[in-house]
């Protein structure tokens, strides 16, 4: 076989040349395309991370608004109760002292009589004493009057502002839930379109229909206000016994009146002796005074002295609408809410955020964005978060569970039931509803 000549051999490696250029080229052309990939998929996750932050932010913000307000509405429940209950302490004291009216009247006969007697007709001035004392009592009804109104002026202030301060926790949530979410990526906002606008509006449900304002055209409701009045008086206004004394005060059974019943007895073997009666109630007028038990005081005293009750007027109305939960089971059921779903969206390669872009604009080489600007799997970055209130009271075996009955229980280890009584709501974010995860990929 000849060999090739020299002339022959140039011509060979004239035209080689230059192939090692191409795969260069094709493999530099690879690298920079696969560097772009990895730069544009990390700036990607990177705006998806701001967006998820965005939206745990906006959901968190969302529940410590109702949270607050929910503790708003537990406060003014506390202090709608305590007026209730300084309203049974007027009552109490002028039922009270009418039946010590009652008593210095009855004693003022006895000794008028005996003070014929010649010898003791010094009794007579005692008579007259006692009668005087009877008369400065009767001024007393009249005098307390102003403070059961102005404890009624606060109840009907507190009552209101609940469902003004409802109204404004919607309007605030959504400016707390809008800053939160621009604090977290200024580029983000909160998706409204079809399916954030269904994730929201079972949001909005939850804000209304967890805890609503409660009327008076439900007896329930109204009930379990009465029993925790009830169960928050103090000593005085519960059960009056001292020596011979009986008597006790109760918010009754229509939710609308105080009635205090005191009474004087000696038992002396097999007899009793009724020595005074006398009582006070303030509301609506009542007929009868009902299966409530007044400090002890025996059927016929007890009977006496709601004849004989001292009527004062004062404009009381007994409960007003309130702020509760929407059921009253005592269980572990309403102990959180059901979950508000914010969803966050963010639009991808914004010129204005070259973070979030592959460009020229983003790489800084001066030039116009081009043909070769690797595109993006979809236009909006989207994120959704859920959050929650929940109750928790931290249970304390020091204290009474006995001032709350009807909130508390001995036997729960949780220390209290969920209730819009007592301020322990927090917030805390919760796993995303499936039908909230689906009616944004639907739609979105």
């Amino acid at each position: 076989m000849n060999k090739p000549s020299f002339f022959q051999e140039r011509r060979r490696a004239r035209r080689e040349r230059g192939q090692a250029t191409i795969l260069a080229l094709g493999a530099l052309i690879f690298l920079t395309v696969m560097t772009l990939g990895v730069f544009n998929v990390q700036q990607a996750s990177h705006s998806k991370q701001k967006v998820m932050n965005a939206a745990d932010g906006g959901a968190y913000a969302a529940a410590s608004t109702l949270a607050r307000d929910m503790n708003y509405m537990a406060y003014t429940n506390r202090a709608m109760v305590a007026n209730h209950v300084a309203v049974g302490q007027v009552v109490s004291l002028v039922s009270l002292t009418q039946n010590l009216g009652q008593l210095s009247r009855n004693a003022a006969t006895v000794m008028r009589v005996i003070g014929l007697v010649p010898g003791l007709q010094a009794l007579q001035g005692l008579a007259t004493a006692l009668e005087r004392v009877d008369n400065l009592i009767d001024r007393l009804p009249p005098m307390m009057t102003p403070f059961i109104a102005f404890e009624t002026a606060i109840i009907e202030a507190l009552s209101g502002s609940q469902l003004a301060v409802r109204g404004l926790t919607i309007v605030d949530a959504k400016s707390n839930v809008d800053d939160v979410i621009r604090a977290n990526d200024p580029h983000a906002i909160w998706d409204i379109s079809v399916g954030g606008a269904l994730a929201t509006a079972a949001s909005l449900d939850t804000f209304i229909s967890y805890s609503r304002q409660r009327r008076n055209n439900n007896n329930q409701a109204y009930d379990r206000f009465r029993n925790v009045v009830n169960d928050s008086r103090d000593n005085f206004t519960r059960d009056r016994r001292w020596l011979i004394f009986r008597g006790g005060s109760n918010m009754r059974e229509n939710n609308e009146t105080w009635t205090g019943l005191d009474g004087a007895e000696i038992n002396l073997f097999l007899t009793r002796i009724y020595l005074s009666w006398g009582g006070a109630e303030t509301g609506t007028n009542t007929w009868n005074r009902g299966s409530q038990s007044y400090g002890g005081l025996a059927r016929r005293t007890a009977n006496r002295a709601f004849n004989a009750r001292q009527k004062m007027n004062g404009g009381y109305q007994g409960i007003r609408p309130y702020f509760d939960l929407r059921s009253f089971n005592r269980n572990d059921d309403l102990k959180e809410s059901p979950p508000i779903v914010v969803a966050a969206s963010k639009r991808l390669n914004r010129a204005s955020d070259p973070k979030s872009q592959l460009s020229d604009t983003a790489l800084g080489t001066g030039q116009a964005d081009g043909a070769f600007r690797l595109p993006t799997g979809r236009n909006n970055a989207v994120a959704v978060a859920a959050s929650q209130v929940y109750f928790h009271r931290p249970y304390r075996s020091y204290e009474s569970v006995n001032d709350a009955q009807h909130l508390r229980n001995r036997y729960y280890s949780g220390g209290e039931y969920a209730n819009l009584f007592s301020p322990y709501w927090q917030a805390r974010l919760t796993d995303v509803p499936l039908a909230a995860i689906g009616a944004l990929q639907a739609f979105d």
